[in-house]
């Protein structure tokens, strides 16, 4: 039995029991590379369609809002993602800031 729920806004923490049934409610980019001690949960995005954020125990993270990919990027300590390359933020609903 595992404890992970793809619910929007219900936070999961990877561990060994639920690892694999959390990857399939992940994008590929993003369950390619999950670990035990990420973080995960979906969110709903301004446009209403379903998004996922993890964020992995090195404050490493990533947010999926639709298209192939994921942006990647870092927590910061007050709980924004800073995504790499275009430099976008989003708080911890998926929300930009």
């Amino acid at each position: 039995m595992s404890d992970f729920n793809p619910t929007p806004g219900h936070v999961n923490v990877i561990t060994a029991e639920n690892i694999e049934t959390a990857r399939p409610h992940l994008p590929p980019d993003q369950a390619e590379v999950l670990m035990i001690s990420c973080k995960t949960w979906a969110v709903t995005c301004e446009d209403g369609q379903r998004g996922q954020i993890t964020r992995w125990p090195d404050r490493r993270g990533a947010i999926h809002l639709g298209g192939n990919l994921s942006l990647w990027g870092d927590w910061s300590y007050s709980g924004v993602l800073h995504t790499d390359g275009d430099f976008s933020d989003f708080d911890r609903h998926g929300q930009p800031v």
